[in-house]
Formats: structure tokens, sequence, C-alpha cells
């Protein structure tokens, strides 16, 4: 019976990191593209990078994936446009009070200015997303439009099995124009709703407010509505601080974030220029060719595969970096949206064959793409399906599975949950109960300690 070897690796803080840190890069290319130097700093843009990416995440977790199997949300691209326009506008909004010479009062000290940037940031996203969904559904009142108007054509032409064109079903799920038209209503009242709310709880205080009379009147949830009314009798419950458009009213002009600047991030986090390889993965990667092409040690057959809580950049991360990447992946052909454009016939991007051993990598499998993230076992068990794809499905196997990565939980603990062997690589100091975990300290020591324990 042959023996098989899946390797996989965790990508970000375990392949490779950002070159810089992220707030310096997102600084350099702020002020590159005319934004505001005394605003577009690193000490103001890591929290609020920080702090919008985690709302992100709870707002559209796994890179909004549920979201976008409904056609609500884009996908990564859409996600990570939204972080890196959140994190810019907060970081030129939280001075729009000094600006406009606006006198408020806020929560004080460092617990007061946390709670404030998370509201700000909460209202930016918030409005970003409600434009978003409001556009994805106009785009699909236009082509239920268009849907009616050929279905007419047909019936003036006499086809008989058409309706009137109230009748007439033009959305792709059959929906009537009628019901698409319901559908926009509700989700603008939604929208307006959930702002009003979100306003509603800013921590600014200095007048009492109300919420709008029909803010409470969303029977869909009666804790909602509850804790809405509560709200409304709460001396604290406020409209939020003058926004930039309040500013630019009186003169002092926010600027926009242009677009360019926007994909200019998103393509340097797709590539070299937004990260580096650790010091020890190209000899990793050496070495651990060299045992694939022998074919005479202890495995027979070794596949390397790349298992991250991630979206489907990380194949383009780390051929730019210098890696060979294989074309098998986790999305099973469901066309998800993101990044990476692949086809059945795409070939690697140094023209390379797929056959065996002439990847560094030969699987990817993302949370974006498997649906589920680590530490969940749902991922490892579609990283060895992929395996099995790649040798052929050629009868029984004895398998070793092994994976390495930087977070204790969600790599070590969750590869030993599913069954695997686990190897924890802390890239930093760490001062985590490590009694029993299987430590190594470079990718090179572990080429050792496979070469030692199966001789």
């Amino acid at each position: 019976m042959p023996r098989t070897l899946l390797i996989t690796l965790d990508a970000f803080g375990t392949l490779f990191h950002p070159r810089e840190p992220i707030a310096e890069q997102y600084a350099s290319a702020a002020v590159a593209f005319g934004l505001p130097h005394s605003l577009m700093t690193p000490g103001r843009l890591q929290p609020a990078f920080k702090a919008v990416f985690k709302a992100q995440s709870q707002s559209h977790p796994n890179y909004g994936r549920e979201q976008v199997l409904r056609g609500e949300y884009g996908g990564p691209r859409q996600w990570w446009e939204e972080i890196i326009r959140g994190s810019l506008k907060w970081a030129m909004n939280n001075d729009s009070d000094r600006n406009t010479g606006m006198q408020t009062q806020t929560p004080s000290g460092q617990d007061g200015k946390r709670i404030l940037q998370q509201w700000e940031m909460q209202r930016t996203l918030l409005e970003q997303q409600n434009e978003r969904r409001l556009a994805l559904l106009r785009e699909k009142r236009e082509e239920a439009q268009r849907n009616v108007k050929r279905a007419m054509i047909n019936y003036s032409n006499g086809d008989s099995g058409i309706q009137t064109q109230t009748q007439t079903h033009g959305g792709q799920n059959g929906e009537t124009l009628q019901e698409i038209d319901m559908q926009l209503m509700l989700l603008e009242q939604q929208n307006k709703r959930r702002m009003d709310i979100l306003s509603c709880q800013s921590p600014i205080s200095g007048q009492q407010q109300t919420l709008p009379p029909d803010t409470d009147t969303d029977a869909s949830s009666n804790d909602s509505r509850e804790d809405t009314q509560k709200m409304a009798k709460t001396k604290d419950c406020l409209w939020p601080s003058p926004s930039a458009g309040d500013a630019m009213a009186q003169g002092h002009v926010m600027p926009d974030i242009p677009d360019a600047l926007v994909q200019h991030l998103l393509h340097r986090f797709s590539s070299r220029e937004g990260y580096s390889l650790f010091h020890d993965v190209e000899q990793f990667f050496t070495l651990l060719g060299r045992l694939k092409e022998e074919r005479g040690g202890y495995f027979d057959r070794i596949v390397v595969g790349v298992v991250s809580n991630s979206d489907d950049r990380v194949p383009a991360v780390l051929e730019s970096l210098g890696l060979k990447v294989g074309k098998y992946r986790a999305d099973e052909g469901m066309g998800l949206p993101g990044f990476e454009e692949r086809g059945e016939d795409r070939e690697s991007s140094n023209g390379e064959s797929e056959s065996e051993g002439m990847n560094d990598i030969d699987l990817v499998v993302t949370s974006y793409e498997a649906g589920e993230e680590k530490p969940g076992r749902r991922i490892f068990d579609i990283a060895r399906r992929l395996a099995e794809q790649i040798l052929g499905h050629d009868g029984p196997s004895e398998w070793t599975l092994v994976h390495v990565g930087d977070d204790l939980r969600k790599d070590y603990h969750a590869a030993v949950d599913a069954g695997w062997t686990g190897y924890f690589l802390p890239r930093k100091n760490t001062s985590q109960d490590l009694e029993g975990v299987k430590v190594i300290h470079s990718l090179v020591e572990l080429i050792a300690i496979l070469l030692e324990e199966y001789k």
C-alpha cells in the first residue's frame, strides 16, 4: 500500500507577513493619492483598521460568503473595499468636530475615545453596506425590466403564452416587477431604520433627542422593537455628531476617498508589493521539493497544500512571491465572486504542467471558498479530498496528515481535533501554555523531524 504525506500550511503569519506594517502602507499610499498628511498617519490608521476589520468580520463573516450565496453581497473584493474606505474615512472624520469648531462632549478617557471610534466606524460601514444592498436590488430590477420588455416583444409577435405585463416574471427567481419594487421599498425602509437606530446609539451627549415615530414599528422582531423603545426613553439617546457633510457645509471640505487609491491598495495587498516571505520559507520548499522528487524514501507520494482563513487572493500572493502554485481549489466550480480568475483549463502562472513535483504548493483551501473557517474540521476534510483528486483516487493509501501554523487554537488544536498531526510555529514570542504541544521554531526544522520520524 503506497504511503502518502499530505502537509498543509497556514498562509498569513506562517508563510508570509506584511512587508511593512499595514497602517504604514495605508498611510503612505493615502498621502501619495492626495489625502491630508496630517490625518493619514499610522497612529490614526492602525486603530481604525483594527476596529473596522473587527466590525466587518462580525457583520459579514468569512468575507460575506453567506450573503454572496444569497445574491446580497459582492464577496472579498467588496469586503476589502469597505474596510479600506472605512479605515480612511474614520481617520479623516474623527477630526470633524475640531475642524468645524463645534463643541461636543464625549465620554472621558480612553474608554470614551474607544466607544466613540467604534460608533463612528459602525456608521461608516453601515452606510456603505446599505448603499451596496440597494445597488444590487436596483440592478436586479433593471434586469427584470429588460426581461419584461423582451417578453412583451415576444407577445406582440404572436407568442400566446405570454400574459399581461403586470403578470410577467422578469426576475431571475421568477419575481414580478411588483414584487421586486416591494423588496426595494422594504429595503429602503429597513436601511433608514438601521441608520436611525445607530444614530440613537451615538455616545455624543449634549442635547436630548428621540427616535422618529416609525422607528419602533417593525413587527418582525419583538426583541428589537423593545430594545428600540428602551433607547427612545433613554436620556443619552442622541443623534450623531457633525458629519463630514456638516464640515463641507461650513467650508471645511473633507476630501473623498479616490477610487484609484482603493484599487491601488487592493492590488498592493494581492502581491509582493504588500507582503514578504518569512526567512525560512524558500529553503523549506527547496528541501521539500527534493523529498517529492526522490520517491524512494518513506513516503511514496507527497502533496503540499495551504489551508488558510482567508479569501482567494492567497494564490496570487504566493505566486507573486515566487512560489509555484497548483490549480486545485475548494469552491468545486461554484463560481464564487472573488479576486482569482480561473477556469477548468487554467495553467499554472509559470506556464508549467500540474503534474506531481512541478509545484511548490499543489492545492489551496481558503475559508471563503471552503465555506468554513478554522478551527472547523470541514476545511481540513476538503484539503484531503483535493489531495485525493490530485492523486487520481488510485486505490487505498496509508495517509500521514500534517498541518503547520502560527495560531495555537486555529492551527495546532484544530488540526489535532480533525485527526491530523499538528505543529505550532510561533513567529512571535508567546506566553501561551504549550505543555504537550508540538512546537517548531522554523519550517526547516519540520523537514528534519519528518526525516527522523519517518525513516
